[in-house]
């Protein structure tokens, strides 16, 4: 653009001068600052035009690029642009589309990037074939609705999709949720820290970005996530057994203040909440949804199980049962939260331990360790300690716990542990701007613990947490 763009932009100019009655200088002539005639510059008015405005004003755009998208995010724009129609397919750039290609790994592997490259030579004769359809077409909006979905139907990421409804009316047309699978894995997004407004910023581990989000039901409410919803009522925790977005068939357990009997459940249908006979006297450390149960765990070290009864029973019943008791005195510890989390069909219990240095102006809790332990629930016991995950990785935090495959996302390590801060409120009663310091991504082998996001972000309203992306059928 720089080398061609700016012949092509005055000729448009010049046009338009001289269908309206402008005068328009000679280019040849020397270039004179202002009215003066005695400020003459030593430049032509081409020089001028081109090089000191148009060239000037392309690298002013590039540098906004640059700041706004990582280097992932103009590999993506680049390759899409080597693929524009636009005069048989002039921008066309085997080498930037390569690049696009890679940006999926668990798409397309070796094998598939060879035959990709083939592909590809054989796919722009065609295309500039004079007898193609796709000679005279003008934009991508006018892409045949079928070609459309068929690309839909590869893209895998919520946030990706949603952007690609985005590009036109007629992709938002063709590319219907029925073309987007809802069970493919996704990747936690960070629910930064609340502000008082009626939006909602999010972080993208794999794009490096934050996208705004209007919510203005979330405003000046702590939210807690669960199966990709948001609970903003008045409680300490939640937990839905299924996403509400793809069946009816789903209950939420809550946990509500104080001691003693503090577990409910509700499902649709049900004209009241349905309390829980269970005494939990040291109160509630974990909730989960595993294998067709609820799960809860208790600071005396009690895991139970809670089998709620289905749709199909009208009367809202619930089978409790123990599952484990563990040594109360070492579960009831203050520095240290637990988090139940299902990783390849087994229960996991995450202990998190932290300390608070008496020099920190904000008496702030610091995460320093996490210990992972399988528990059996047939047996009822702790199997022994789990030293790696693998190429797994745990997300944890306010009132959610999820483990995914690191290998299906850009941007996520293998055997870490991506922790925000989730410590009670009291303890930041005094802290400047509220939750939110403790978080990092600990890694498991060697104990060290590494920033995810880049800057702080705290809340007095509700401190940053993860949640996972749904989409709405």
């Amino acid at each position: 653009m720089r080398e061609s763009g700016c012949e092509s932009l005055l000729d448009d100019v010049s046009l338009f001068c001289d269908s309206h009655g402008i005068l328009i200088p000679k280019l040849d002539e020397p270039y004179f600052l202002g009215k003066s005639k005695r400020k003459c510059l030593d430049v032509c008015y081409s020089h001028h035009l081109c090089v000191e405005i148009f060239c000037a004003v392309i690298d002013v755009q590039l540098q906004e690029l640059n700041d706004r998208f990582d280097v992932v995010s103009s590999d993506l724009i680049l390759g899409m642009g080597s693929l524009n129609p636009i005069n048989s397919f002039s921008n066309f750039d085997k080498d930037r589309i390569m690049t696009l290609a890679k940006c999926y790994p668990n798409e397309l592997d070796d094998e598939n990037l060879r035959d990709l490259s083939y592909q590809l030579d054989t796919f722009i004769i065609h295309m500039r074939d004079e007898s193609y359809s796709f000679k005279a077409m003008v934009n991508w909006a006018e892409l045949p609705n079928d070609l459309i979905a068929h690309i839909a139907k590869r893209v895998k990421a919520i946030e990706d999709f949603i952007a690609f409804r985005a590009v036109c009316t007629s992709w938002q047309i063709a590319a219907t949720t029925d073309n987007f699978d809802v069970l493919w894995p996704q990747l936690p997004l960070l629910m930064l820290g609340a502000k008082d407004d009626d939006y909602r910023e999010f972080y993208s581990l794999s794009k490096k970005k934050v996208s705004r989000m209007f919510l203005p039901e979330a405003r000046g409410s702590e939210c807690l996530p669960s199966e990709g919803w948001l609970c903003t009522v008045e409680i300490v925790g939640a937990v839905l057994s299924a996403n509400p977005s793809l069946t009816s068939d789903y209950a939420l357990m809550v946990q509500h203040a104080g001691t003693g009997s503090c577990l409910a459940f509700w499902r649709p249908g049900d004209l009241d909440w349905t309390h829980i006979d269970v005494v939990n006297h040291a109160g509630v450390a974990a909730l989960i949804h595993h294998k067709g149960q609820f799960y809860s765990m208790s600071y005396c070290g009690e895991v139970r199980a809670y089998e709620v009864a289905g749709p199909n029973i009208t009367k809202p019943i619930v089978k409790t049962r123990l599952i484990v008791e563990m040594d109360e005195h070492k579960f009831n510890v203050p520095t240290v939260h637990y988090y139940l989390v299902e990783l390849s069909g087994a229960l996991l219990l995450v202990s998190r331990f932290a300390s608070s240095h008496y020099n920190d102006p904000n008496c702030a809790f610091h995460s320093f360790k996490f210990e992972i332990f399988e528990l059996d629930v047939v047996k009822g016991e702790l199997k022994e300690k789990i030293k790696t995950l693998g190429e797994s990785s745990i997300f944890l935090g306010r009132n959610w716990a999820s483990c995914i495959d690191s290998c299906k996302f850009i941007g996520v390590k293998p055997n870490h542990i991506y922790f925000t801060d989730d410590w009670l409120d009291e303890y930041y009663s005094d802290a400047e701007g509220g939750a939110g310091r403790d978080m990092g991504a600990y890694n498991l082998e060697d104990g060290n613990i590494e920033s995810f996001y880049p800057g702080q972000s705290t809340s007095l309203i509700c401190a940053p947490f993860w949640v996972m992306p749904s989409l709405k059928i």
